[in-house]
């Protein structure tokens, strides 16, 4: 009986239990640093062929979006590294696909399906839905709400430099 109790004590106290999380999610913070920089000499074709077939089926998938993957990576990697002291947030993943796939859908706005199939996939419901003007806001609103999620910022009107003009 002893011995099915230690097997279960085994099998609970594994590899990455033994790690503590501040340096779990410091490795990821690197790990998504590393990421933004191959993507980034990716698209300067300085990633080797691996690279370049990584990037030319993004390109395909996302367009000129392809350069908010660095971004969104460089972003994460300073979010996960400002919270090291706190238990890991899955905020902080949704902001990040919620920055990505709207800023997608602003970039599919452009003529010419800039955005690839994701921001085409994006934008034109929306575009159908509430027209350009309203799409444009709706997806500018959720760019701002990732990035105060992403780097648990507030703010209130008395911050917002324009609103003191209207107090």
């Amino acid at each position: 009986m002893a011995t099915k109790k230690q097997d279960k004590n085994k099998e609970k106290n594994g590899l990455w239990n033994d790690i503590k999380t501040e340096t779990l999610q410091a490795v990821c913070a690197i790990i998504s640093f590393v990421l933004a920089f191959v993507s980034l000499l990716a698209a300067f074709g300085k990633a080797g062929f691996v690279g370049y077939y990584i990037y030319d089926f993004l390109t395909d998938l996302l367009g000129q979006g392809y350069y908010l993957l660095p971004l969104l990576f460089i972003m994460l990697g300073i979010a996960i590294l400002k919270g090291l002291q706190k238990k890991p947030e899955l905020s902080k993943l949704f902001g990040s696909v919620l920055f990505f796939l709207c800023g997608l859908g602003l970039i599919g706005l452009l003529p010419g399906r800039q955005g690839g199939s994701v921001g085409h996939l994006i934008s034109t419901p929306l575009l159908r839905l509430v027209d350009i003007y309203a799409t444009t806001i709706l997806l500018f609103a959720g760019v701002f709400i990732a990035v105060l999620v992403i780097f648990e910022m507030h703010f209130t009107l008395e911050s917002l430099a324009f609103w003191r003009w209207f107090s």
